[in-house]
């Protein structure tokens, strides 16, 4: 594992240490609902939508920002939640093979 990873995991174990479970869930949902809103944007630019008041810089911009702030949530939400990362591997693992024997 390269430094920054290591420090992307140890900074958010950190962060989580000083929440309760039940907030880091809470957050985890509420970033996941930013997401959802960045995601309808960049689908309207995509459908090239007139009454859209965003440029593409700017929903790129809020894509990344909410994307980043899911990652840290998802990584909280697996060490305050004892998430087993070898089980989480194997399961992520086993979708994507599913997911590649379709295409």
């Amino acid at each position: 594992m390269n430094s920054e990873i290591i420090n992307i995991y140890n900074v958010c174990k950190h962060i989580a240490d000083n929440k309760h479970s039940t907030e880091v869930n809470d957050l985890l949902i509420e970033e996941l609902s930013e997401l959802i809103k960045a995601v309808i944007k960049l689908e309207r630019w995509n459908n090239e939508e007139t009454t859209l008041r965003y440029n593409i810089d700017e929903i790129y911009n809020n894509l990344y920002e909410e994307l980043g702030d899911v990652i840290i949530m998802i990584l909280q939400f697996i060490y305050k939640n004892e998430i087993n990362y070898n089980e989480l591997i194997e399961k992520i693992s086993a979708k994507l093979i599913r997911y590649y024997e379709t295409i």
